[in-house]
């Protein structure tokens, strides 16, 4: 009954925090997360498009309407990673019989790597724009409608249309999908009024 439920949740918690420290633990000592943003003008928003400054093209019409609707005037692109050497020890972890730390692990860098995008703003590592701005919600390819064709405009855009497929640790493989996992590419818009707070 519930006197055994409670008895279970009081058992099972702290082995929970203590799995989740662990992982923040091994994570703060070893991995190297990868932040690298771009910001870049809004040319034109037109029939669920967005064209850029550089002339390239990004379709997605929920892109379109969120940066429409908030009146953005540009985009930030963002590449953000968990780090390759979380991958190794994640894999590590299974292969040693440690499937609980191998999936606390998994989901730390996870999270890891989302909090990066929302935190990009305070890492562009520039002083803050004299003129109050709000960075909008991030939207992937392969999220929504945007498809995962658009990881290689992102990639290209990132790398100033070198043709490369890396930036830091972040890779783009042929099919749209990024090595190491817990690695994502990502734009923000950024339209003028107060930032979120």
């Amino acid at each position: 009954g519930m006197r055994r439920d409670r008895a279970v949740v009081e058992d099972v918690v702290p082995l929970l925090r203590a799995r989740a420290a662990e992982a923040r633990g091994w994570y703060a000592a070893h991995a190297r997360p990868f932040v690298a943003q771009r910001r870049v003008d809004i040319r034109s928003i037109a029939g669920g498009t967005v064209t850029i400054g550089t002339g390239d093209v990004l379709e997605s019409a929920w892109l379109a309407a969120q940066l429409q609707a908030a009146a953005a005037g540009e985009l930030v692109v963002l590449a953000a990673s968990a780090g390759a050497e979380v991958v190794a020890e994640i894999e590590r972890r299974w292969r040693d019989g440690r499937p609980d730390e191998a999936y606390w692990l998994d989901r730390f860098a996870a999270a890891v790597a989302e909090r990066l995008l929302l935190d990009a703003e305070a890492l562009r590592g520039e002083p803050r724009s004299v003129a109050p701005e709000q960075w909008l919600p991030h939207l992937s390819p392969g999220c929504a409608d945007w498809g995962l064709a658009g990881q290689h405009s992102l990639m290209s855009l990132l790398l100033h249309g070198r043709g490369e497929a890396a930036i830091g640790p972040v890779r783009l493989l042929e099919s749209g999908a990024l090595w190491p996992p817990h690695s994502v590419l990502a734009v923000r818009g950024i339209s003028p009024g107060r930032p979120l707070q």
